[in-house]
């Protein structure tokens, strides 16, 4: 079973190419070669990459390229935000690289990013989906006061490791936002999880304060070793979404959801988050 996916490459997709390479801007879109690039550009709703394209971590899930090290542009928050401006976004994702070169982790790069959005398109709502960052940066994003905080678990428990990740590390990063920002977490389906593993993840994310959820099909990308283990029938994605609900998350749940899908926002009313 493959997801078949309509490209549709209409005149806003071509826009927001042009601006990117016009701009220097990277979007977790092309480097995580993410199924929905083509429609989620032409719906002006690009998840934007921030603090170079090489990480220091190594998942085996993922696209991006590994670095031990790398620069930072000291220019891209203002390349950024003149760049939302332009595009005239409502609501802006943007993600990055996870930096453990980095005395702060790329925190405060984080924040001069939103700081600039809210400066020049001040009704703009924030989303910054980051990595593992220690508490005395995580302070930092915490300052820069987006309207949403992000940060994927990905997986259960038991198959965290194996895919590069550490699951009670990213438990902590988002137990330290509970009930000071609102919280996000993304779950990949078809690593070689059991439904009641997915059940305790979804306990465990609701335990430290998560209110957004997305879960999704994992499609593996090109670049990455880890194969799909299932495909998930639509019939098991409305169960796990029922799961979802009944433990009190906003929740988006399908195939081909991603944790910065343009689908989300219409978990909002006026195509708009209330807070």
């Amino acid at each position: 079973m493959k997801l078949k996916v309509k490209y549709k490459k209409g005149k806003n997709f071509f826009k927001v190419k042009a601006l990117l390479k016009v701009s220097n801007l990277k979007t977790i879109c092309e480097e995580s070669d993410c199924p929905n690039v083509y429609e989620c550009w032409e719906e002006l709703s690009p998840s934007f990459l921030i603090l170079g394209n090489y990480c220091t971590q190594k998942c085996s899930f993922c696209n991006l390229k590994f670095s031990k090290e790398g620069e930072i542009d000291p220019e891209e928050p203002l390349r950024l935000a003149r760049a939302v401006r332009y595009l005239n976004l409502k609501y802006v994702v943007i993600t990055s690289v996870r930096r453990r070169d980095l005395e702060d982790e790329g925190a405060n790069h984080f924040k001069r990013c939103v700081e600039l959005i809210r400066e020049l398109s001040p009704s703009t709502k924030v989303e910054i989906l980051i990595p593992v960052m220690e508490r005395e940066n995580l302070k930092v994003i915490l300052s820069s006061k987006p309207d949403v905080l992000s940060h994927n678990l990905e997986t259960v428990r038991r198959l965290s490791k194996r895919i590069g990740r550490d699951y009670e590390k990213s438990l902590e990063v988002l137990s330290f936002f509970k009930g000071k920002l609102i919280t996000k977490s993304n779950l990949m389906l078809g690593l070689g999880e059991e439904e009641e593993e997915i059940y305790q993840t979804l306990k465990d994310l609701k335990e430290v304060g998560v209110s957004i959820l997305t879960v999704g099909q994992y499609l593996k990308p090109k670049n990455s070793p880890y194969p799909v283990k299932k495909y998930y029938k639509e019939e098991e994605f409305k169960r796990i979404e029922r799961w979802a609900k009944e433990l009190g998350f906003k929740v988006f749940c399908s195939p081909r959801v991603r944790t910065s899908y343009h689908e989300v926002i219409k978990l909002f009313p006026s195509q708009s988050p209330p807070w």
